[in-house]
């Protein structure tokens, strides 16, 4: 009769309950190596394995912790990669946020070239999450393709790695709903339909700590252009955008210039510009708002729909 224990044994994982900082070791070691996975982060920035100079794990910082942080040498001074790996888990409170702040921090250095933020995670939690504040998102299938093209074993293990980290995403993992999150979106929803309704917000599902973003992707006008321009109420900070994915704001205030209405300014949000307005901060923590705010907000949402559908031609040839 075959031994039980050692049938689970070789059947499990090699890292058992695969976490995150795992895979943040996994792919330390992989930089180090100097292989395709090497090659492919430097790409990002223009720049060849050769330019590699390290790689550190959990650098932790008064904004919070990188998970991984890559640098590679110029003749300019360093450039640097802030990495941010999910599996899973819900961003906490302003996580990509206080990447962009702690990349504003390093670029002021002496001796730092430049700074980006990026995400790896698997496809379907890119999809999910609210990614476009980091400068550039992967995920773990198109990192498979690279390890797969360095075809030696130790490559083969993270790639394998990465593989139960998308089934994990997948099959083992649900969202926590967190009380004061979904009540402060049912609220919106609610004076959305009240007050806004060509927004066209769907009725929420119970959402997740640190779930304060309200996009509006389908927006009355808007549905055509819903990969690249958007409306999104960032209700826990205090703004309503008008968010153009991949633009410089040098280009879109060009595009605008004379024709923002008062309270409008255009701002840099990563890899991508907005047109902003400013709105009362919603608590998603309690839960406990007053309706008053939430439905100034979205007017100021509605206010950037009107404003994209009256200056369309100008504002979808940005060049």
């Amino acid at each position: 009769m075959p031994d039980t224990n050692l049938e689970l044994l070789i059947r499990r994982s090699e890292l058992g309950s695969l976490r995150e900082r795992d895979i943040d070791l996994l792919l330390c070691m992989e930089l180090h190596a100097k292989t395709e996975l090497t090659a492919f982060f430097g790409g990002l920035l223009g720049l060849r394995t050769e330019n590699f100079t390290s790689a550190w794990i959990s650098v932790s910082e008064a904004a919070g912790e990188n998970d991984l942080v890559i640098s590679f040498q110029t003749q300019n001074g360093l450039r640097l990669l802030l990495l941010e790996n999910k599996i899973a888990a819900s961003f906490t409170q302003d996580q990509p946020e206080r990447y962009a702040l702690r990349a504003r921090a390093w670029r002021n250095k002496t001796g730092v070239d430049s700074v980006n933020t990026i995400i790896a995670a698997p496809a379907d939690y890119l999809k999910a999450c609210n990614s476009s504040i980091f400068d550039f998102q992967v995920s773990y299938e198109e990192l498979c393709q690279v390890l797969a093209a360095a075809q030696d074993k130790r490559s083969a293990f993270l790639a394998d790695r990465l593989r139960d980290g998308i089934r994990k995403k997948q099959n083992g993992w649900q969202s926590v709903p967190h009380d004061g999150a979904t009540r402060t979106w049912a609220l919106i929803h609610q004076m959305c339909q009240e007050h806004t309704p060509l927004l066209r917000m769907p009725p929420p599902a119970p959402v997740p700590g640190g779930s304060d973003w309200v996009y509006f992707k389908d927006a009355e006008g808007m549905e055509r252009y819903r990969k690249e321009i958007y409306i999104v109420f960032k209700a826990g900070h205090g703004f309503a955008d008008l968010q153009f994915c991949s633009t410089m704001a040098v280009a879109l205030s060009a595009a605008v210039a004379g024709h923002l209405e008062p309270g409008m300014n255009v701002v840099q949000t990563g890899k991508s510009a907005a047109i902003r307005i400013a709105a009362a901060k919603l608590d998603f923590q309690s839960g406990d708002n007053d309706p008053q705010d939430v439905q100034t907000g979205l007017l100021a949402c509605e206010r950037l729909r009107g404003f994209f559908i009256a200056h369309e031609e100008r504002l979808t040839n940005l060049g």
